[in-house]
């Protein structure tokens, strides 16, 4: 079986093929894969990155895909390295991701993302954080601009709740110790191939352009990449997503679509308060909206409210009353997702 490390650097025999065409055959690669078995979502996920990815992530993504030459085994473990050192570390917030062995390990990759790992991020530093977003952003939530309910009188009276401190990549990938250095590595080094635009590592997750001041059902459907930011290619501005059915209520309090009831829900990002922090960036929002994307194609998102809410009505048990020691593990993470700083 091909190890991930080749597959994402031994690239030379594809230098000269046009990208498109790489990414056609992938799709045809994906498509014609043959499920395990109901529970095998290898095609949804996939197709779904292939999709969704930024244009270089999405090349990077389809060359190494053509290298597997329709290896099913490949393609499955593959799906699983993605699924597990992307999608539910990201899904997962407030957990460490437990990722286990794989042969999709880039040693050299990890290593020079562990390298870089000189100290773990601290909680100590989230309050004065908070408080400096909050001057950035105009003591608002950024989603729906509901003011902060502890801002106290401020000139443009409105609406007040509690507001919360969000990360965009979430704080538990910038939290290791010794035994867990090696799978946040392994996280960041993945997110770097397929989002090289991010500009950040994991020693970095509380730097300002990765925070964003929202309030609580919003910070809730962002933690559950319900709600999304896309940019729009216009300096700052984003068009807000809403994908699943969960958080209907939070559209209540969204700016208004423009053109009519289908038309796009924009907002623009502006520094107030004379700070000179950065605002959101525009690279790390879109990672995040493409990932909700490929959630919610892939069906991953869906698996993974099942698994929660079937929690919560029969105990340890995973979907359809089938007790799995991978899902109970992936409900422990789950069921501590939230990381709010209010």
């Amino acid at each position: 079986m091909e190890s991930v490390s080749s597959l994402f650097s031994d690239q030379s025999s594809l230098s000269s093929v046009p990208s498109d065409f790489n990414e056609h055959e992938a799709e045809q690669i994906v498509e014609v894969y043959q499920p395990r078995n109901n529970q095998d979502l290898t095609k949804d996920i996939l197709s779904s990155f292939l999709r969704f990815l930024p244009a270089e992530g999405r090349t990077t993504l389809a060359n190494f895909i053509v290298n597997t030459g329709n290896n099913h085994e490949s393609l499955y473990s593959l799906s699983q390295h993605l699924k597990n050192a992307i999608l539910i570390p990201m899904r997962a917030r407030g957990a460490t991701p437990s990722i286990s062995p794989s042969p999709f390990d880039d040693e050299e990759e990890i290593g020079n993302v562990a390298a870089t790992m000189d100290e773990s991020g601290s909680r100590k530093d989230q309050t004065l954080l908070k408080k400096l977003c909050l001057e950035r952003d105009n003591y608002r939530c950024m989603a729906t601009g509901i003011i902060d309910s502890d801002a106290g009188t401020q000139e443009n009276p409105g609406p007040k709740a509690p507001t919360n401190l969000c990360h965009i990549i979430p704080f538990s990938l910038g939290k290791w110790n010794k035994s867990t250095e090696h799978q946040i590595a392994q996280v960041w080094a993945t997110l770097g191939k397929l989002f090289p635009a991010i500009g950040l590592g994991p020693g970095e997750v509380n730097d300002p352009k990765n925070l964003m001041t929202l309030w609580d059902s919003a910070h809730s459907a962002f933690a559950a990449f319900s709600l999304a930011f896309e940019p729009t290619g216009e300096p700052n501005q984003y068009r807000m997503l809403m994908l699943g059915e969960r958080h209907t209520v939070l559209l209540l309090h969204l700016p208004a679509p423009q053109g009519g009831p289908n038309g796009p829900r924009l907002v623009t990002f502006d520094r107030h308060g004379g700070t000179t922090i950065d605002l959101p960036s525009p690279a790390l929002l879109q990672m995040h909206a493409a990932l909700a994307k490929v959630l919610h194609a892939s069906g991953m998102a869906k698996y993974m409210e099942d698994l929660v809410r079937d929690g919560d009505e029969i105990g340890c048990l995973a979907p359809s009353g089938r007790s799995n020691l991978s899902d109970l593990l992936l409900l422990k993470m789950l069921g501590s997702r939230c990381e709010a700083v209010n």
